[in-house]
């Protein structure tokens, strides 16, 4: 069974979006299964932390970082 979920991105102000989701009844659910997140503007930098990407990406820097003390360990002796 395709259950289509609906996503609203709803803009409050200048500073918040609101991010709305709900799956219809279809889905199996009794009710509508409905959620909002609020998304608010932050100072400064943001980085992301995605899990869903495995976090390959912190693995090769962490595995980069290794490497590159390793060869300076080895240059000074």
């Amino acid at each position: 069974m395709a259950v289509t979920a609906v996503e609203l991105l709803l803009y409050i102000s200048t500073s918040t979006v609101w991010v709305s989701h709900a799956l219809p009844v279809q889905c199996g659910c009794p009710m509508h299964c409905r959620g909002i997140i609020p998304l608010t503007k932050v100072a400064g930098l943001l980085y992301e932390y995605a899990c869903h990407e495995g976090n390959y990406g912190m693995f090769n820097i962490l595995r980069g970082a290794r490497a590159e003390e390793a060869r300076a360990a080895e240059s000074t002796n």
